[in-house]
């Protein structure tokens, strides 16, 4: 790998492109992050003998804020503490474009153009929005970490499991958690709801193969609902026609409240199990509609034990000295699944 940005990949997603709650787990292990002398050369792109140049595009205005747009305190908060220990083998991390696409995917691909083509950053540490290609991440090789949600990252292998790999796609799911809620509340029938584009609806589709080859009986499934979802009185009916009494959604949080309504609207008793929405002020705005409502969490949750998890403690404290509104921000906290391309 004779390209100066991609030699050193796994070591430098980890000593640099990582955002939000991957302090949680990693920054315990590694401390201040350092990469081995000479391991960046100050030839590469968005390198000098004294700071590194990052960028960040994420959906931070619009209907789709909500699942993406805080991802950038996260990240702002990390840097920002690996700055005060020193940086990045004596480079201060520079990251000052945090580009908002607004949900748009033909801004999103002028975003990256900019980034790669016009201000030589050295990687992209942050990819936070539904709507998006990594043609042009692919063709610069440029190390990146960002969602992976659906089959865009798929193409040439690369370092990490998810999304990569070669002929081999994986979409995160959640099959085993929903299984085991599933019969962990003696359900008995599942119905599935996402949106129609695939950031929601191929995760979903997934699933919804995963509980039936599991045996467990998907009864209703609907992945073409129109964003942002403020048409679900009919789902909800044939919901309760088919007998469901378990709801996977994999709608973003408005999508989801506006479910949980029309489900209290129509009385359809059913476990609901969502992949957004445990953010704190949603509770505390939606608390009757959320009752019997669960939530995926890929972290340690936040009101976990600190004495047991050091990790959590750390990312905690600094959080609250660098982005104290966002201390408990799932976006902010959650680290993305991640691709760096060879």
């Amino acid at each position: 790998m004779s390209n100066p940005r991609t030699s050193q990949c796994v070591d430098r997603i980890i000593k640099v492109a990582v955002g939000g709650a991957t302090l949680a787990t990693a920054a315990v292990t590694l401390g201040a992050p350092s990469a081995p002398a000479g391991a960046v050369g100050s030839a590469a792109p968005g390198v000098t003998s004294n700071s590194l140049t990052v960028g960040t595009i994420s959906t931070q205005t619009g209907g789709l804020a909500a699942n993406f747009g805080s991802l950038i305190y996260g990240e702002k908060a990390y840097f920002q503490y690996i700055n005060a220990l020193g940086g990045v083998n004596g480079r201060k991390i520079d990251y000052k474009y945090a580009l908002d696409d607004g949900g748009s995917p033909s801004q999103f691909n002028q975003l990256v153009s900019t980034l790669v083509n016009q201000d030589h950053v050295f990687a992209i540490t942050g990819v936070a929005s539904a709507f998006f290609t990594p043609n042009l991440f692919v063709e610069a090789k440029i190390p990146t970490y960002g969602y992976n949600v659906s089959n865009n990252w798929a193409g040439p292998k690369n370092l990490f499991a998810a999304g990569g790999g070669g002929s081999t796609q994986y979409l995160p799911g959640a099959v085993p958690e929903v299984a085991y809620l599933v019969n962990k509340t003696h359900s008995r029938s599942v119905a599935i709801l996402a949106y129609g584009i695939a950031a929601s609806a191929a995760s979903c589709q997934q699933d919804g193969k995963g509980l039936t080859a599991a045996g467990i009986k998907v009864v209703y499934t609907d992945y073409k609902i129109p964003y942002p979802g403020t048409t679900l009185a009919t789902d909800i009916q044939r919901m309760k026609q088919a007998g469901a009494d378990f709801v996977l959604s994999c709608m973003d949080v408005q999508g989801n409240v506006t479910m949980a309504r029309a489900i209290k609207q129509y009385g359809l008793k059913a476990t609901q199990f969502w992949l957004s929405g445990n953010d704190q002020s949603t509770l505390d705005q939606n608390e009757s509609l959320m009752q019997s409502v669960y939530f995926y969490i890929a972290h340690v949750p936040f009101l976990a034990p600190q004495a047991e998890y050091p990790g959590l403690k750390l990312y905690l404290s600094v959080m609250k000295k660098y982005e104290p509104k966002y201390v408990t921000d799932e976006v902010a906290g959650s680290p993305p699944r991640s691709s760096c391309r060879e």
